[in-house]
């Protein structure tokens, strides 16, 4: 706690003069040692008391000193106080009764961030502390630190094999997405003969990103910028946003009453902006199971697909007609997390891609949340198929314990920076890039994750984790008269709850349910009609079932919306088109 160490010699055992010890010796020895092992209880009983003190006072302290991310003080009616973590638990301060601590499950895994259970947090601090000691940090441009290096290629190795050859570092998911629009833009000179042009010519274009309605890449400006309007963007909340993009509406994809099902925008369902045949043949858009839904092969060769390709190529033309040049294409791989956990239909992501592949536009996609097995996969985009230009990791990265980011690219992204000269480089970077505590925690990480000896749910890096979640519970859950869609994908789980009042990020509808979980040792932040679980990666089934069995209960607590269907809410019905 910051003070000095303090050494107590204890006497000298007394001289064995046979197999034991004589009753005198250890008598006088024990009377000897007496005020020396007094001090040392007393220290433990000081030090053990200003710690529950602190902890008592911290709630009120902190509601004086503290200022939280998306957090309405006002509507706070306790503050946690946590004193420790162990794995997945947090160990906090109770303020009713006596002094005590209570253990608390990290149901949102601390935003998305933790990755480390019990057993495997120990070699992860070790990790950071030979980093810690042997670099503290080191500057990075022209330099390489095993750390860095090590993390660098087991990236390659993993979600980038078969098309990224380097890895740019930066400091946590919203800059790693930044980096990756100018790498994208500059490709997209490169690729339309534009490196050519002067700077004055160049200022002229109106360079645009193509990207889906819900999305979020994190709360730095150029980050905001590349998403569309929202709660997060309002005039209140960041007067120069200035939305830079095309924005289409996704089609989502989850359970619900037992059928994993497409919702469509209402823009592909009726017709007014495709002039495929979807509104005049039958498309599948229910499924009997998770598999089908997710069989690409399959649906690759549906009309629905068809589909998507006309709506996505009539709005990007009707954007070119205004003058508008879509230079990137941006997307969340498979789940838009902050803007609800909607998971896009993967069938949809691959056919934007496929159109802006033929457009020539540079895919980014933003694997902040989805990456490095979040969803019981290494990379979400294997959910989709597609093969990004530029991908963002963050997040899970470091197991949980330091902010870290990485943004993998291609060998032609690359040479679109090599020049004669300085400014034909990659000018971008922070202070801590790489720094070597980070790195080599991510290095320690990532062979947690992926190693079958210290992660049970673990097959092979071409393989999904076992899943976490039990089926049968899962399809339990989407018959709950109060839910109305679920989704179980690796370690998240995620229930939206019918709401009268609209849903959405403000919706209140979940206060009912959040309270119950804490109540029962769940720490839950619900995202409005949301409420999720998350564990790690390596977490054991049994806990997942622990935790199933809890939501189970917790939900039944929530009134159920009088004559609601399970479409009913935030989004718009679920379209069986004719």
């Amino acid at each position: 706690r910051g003070h000095p160490t303090p050494v107590i010699v204890s006497p000298p055992l007394p001289k064995r003069r046979s197999s034991n010890f004589s009753a005198s010796a250890l008598r006088s020895w024990f009377l000897e040692s007496e005020q020396k092992v007094k001090r040392i209880t007393d220290i433990f009983l000081a030090d053990h008391k200003a710690r529950v003190e602190y902890l008592a006072t911290s709630s009120e302290a902190a509601r004086r000193s503290l200022w939280w991310p998306f957090t309405q003080h006002d509507s706070v009616p306790k503050v946690t106080v946590i004193d420790s973590r162990h794995g997945e638990d947090w160990m906090v301060m109770e303020e009713a009764g006596p002094p005590a601590l209570t253990r608390l499950f990290d149901g949102p895994a601390s935003w998305w961030t933790q990755g480390m259970t019990a057993e495997q947090m120990p070699a992860v601090t070790r990790a950071m502390a030979y980093a810690a000691g042997r670099y503290g940090h080191v500057l990075f441009p022209e330099t390489v630190s095993q750390p860095a290096l090590t993390l660098a290629q087991k990236l390659l190795a993993g979600p980038g094999q078969g098309w990224a050859t380097r890895v740019f570092y930066s400091d946590d998911g919203s800059t790693a997405v930044e980096v990756a629009i100018k790498m994208a833009f500059r490709k997209y000179m490169a690729d339309h003969g534009l490196m050519d042009k002067s700077e004055q010519e160049l200022a002229k274009l109106n360079f645009s990103i193509l990207g889906l309605s819900g999305s979020y890449h994190g709360d730095t400006l150029g980050a905001m910028d590349a998403q569309s309007p929202s709660v997060f963007t309002g005039f209140k909340q960041m007067p120069w946003y200035q939305p830079r993009g095309v924005w289409i509406d996704p089609p989502t994809l989850y359970l619900s009453e037992g059928l994993w099902q497409v919702e469509l925008p209402a823009a592909i369902s009726d017709g007014h902006q495709t002039s495929s045949p979807i509104s005049s043949k039958e498309v599948d858009v229910k499924f009997s199971s998770k598999a089908d839904a997710l069989d690409m092969l399959k649906r690759k060769a549906s009309p629905l697909k068809t589909a998507y390709l006309a709506y996505i190529n009539s709005r990007l033309d009707a954007a070119q007609a205004k003058g508008t040049q879509v230079a990137a294409c941006v997307m969340e791989s498979t789940m838009h997390g902050a803007g609800g956990m909607d998971m896009i239909d993967p069938l949809f992501q691959l056919a934007m891609a496929t159109v802006a592949r033929e457009r020539r536009i540079p895919v980014v996609m933003d694997e902040v949340f989805a990456g490095l097995w979040r969803l019981g996969r290494l990379s979400g985009c294997s959910f989709s198929g597609v093969v990004p230009d530029i991908a963002c990791y963050a997040k899970l990265l470091t197991g949980g314990t330091l902010p870290l980011a990485a943004t993998l690219a291609t060998e032609q992204v690359f040479q679109a920076f090599r020049g004669p000269s300085k400014t034909d480089a990659l000018l971008h970077g922070h202070s801590y890039t790489a720094h070597p505590i980070g790195c080599q925690a991510g290095v320690a990480a990532l062979d947690l994750m992926a190693s079958r000896d210290t992660n049970p749910n673990f097959v092979s890096l071409g393989q999904p984790l076992e899943d976490h979640w039990a089926e049968a519970d899962v399809l339990a859950l989407s018959h709950l008269p109060q839910v109305r869609r679920v989704l179980a994908l690796g370690t998240l789980l995620a229930v939206e709850l019918k709401d009268e009042g609209g849903g959405g990020y403000q919706s209140k509808a979940s206060a009912v349910v959040v309270a119950h979980l804490r109540e029962n040792g769940v720490f839950a932040r619900p995202l409005g009609n949301v409420v999720y679980l998350m564990v790690t990666p390596s977490t054991r089934q049994s806990k997942c079932a622990e935790l199933m069995l809890l939501l189970q209960k917790s939900l039944r607590t929530a009134p159920a919306p009088s004559g609601s269907s399970p479409q009913g809410g935030t989004k718009s019905p679920v379209v069986a088109v004719p």
